[in-house]
C-alpha cells in the first residue's frame, strides 16, 4: 500500500516540473504538491491495503508508463483482461471493420526483423497457420500458452 502510493507520488514529482516541448509546441502544466496530495487522497488511488487490487496497481502503472512499450507488454501478459483494463477497446477502423476487428495485437514484427530475417518471420507465419498479417500478429505468445 505504502509502496504504491510512494510510486505514484514519485512519478508525479518526476513529471511535475512543467515546461514545454517543440515541435509541436506543447506546454505542460506544473503539478503542485497540493495537487499530488489531492490525487493521492482521491478515489482514483486505493486508500487502504484492503482496497489494493491488481487492477489498481496496473492502472497506476499504465498511467506512469503510457507510451512506453513495456505498458503493452503488461497488457499482453494479462491477456487484455477487461477486469483489469476497464474500457480498453479493440482497435477501431474508420470503415467499421479491419484486419484486427475484434482482436488485440500480440506481436508486431519490426521492419528490421521482416527485412533482415524474412525466413524466420515466414516460419512463424507457417507455425501460426497464418493466412493474413492479422492472423500472425494476433498469434498467442509464449507466455499466453498453457
Amino acid at each position: 500500500m505504502a509502496s504504491l502510493r510512494e510510486g505514484i507520488r514519485a512519478h508525479m514529482k518526476k513529471v511535475s516540473a512543467g515546461g514545454s516541448f517543440s515541435p509541436p509546441a506543447v506546454t505542460f502544466p506544473v503539478i503542485t504538491d497540493a495537487q499530488i496530495t489531492a490525487y493521492l487522497n482521491s478515489a482514483a488511488v486505493p486508500q487502504t491495503a484492503a482496497d489494493v487490487t491488481l487492477r489498481s496497481i496496473m492502472e497506476q502503472k499504465y498511467i506512469a508508463m503510457f507510451m512506453n512499450p513495456e505498458a503493452w507488454t503488461d497488457l499482453r501478459r494479462l491477456d487484455y483482461d477487461p477486469l483489469i483494463y476497464v474500457n480498453y477497446e479493440y482497435p477501431r477502423y474508420p470503415s467499421g471493420n479491419g484486419p484486427l476487428q475484434g482482436r488485440y495485437p500480440r506481436l508486431l514484427p519490426g521492419a528490421t526483423e521482416v527485412t533482415v530475417n524474412p525466413n524466420a518471420v515466414a516460419a512463424l507465419y507457417a507455425e501460426a497457420g497464418a493466412t493474413t498479417d492479422a492472423d500472425y500478429i494476433t498469434k498467442p505468445l509464449w507466455f499466453d500458452m498453457p
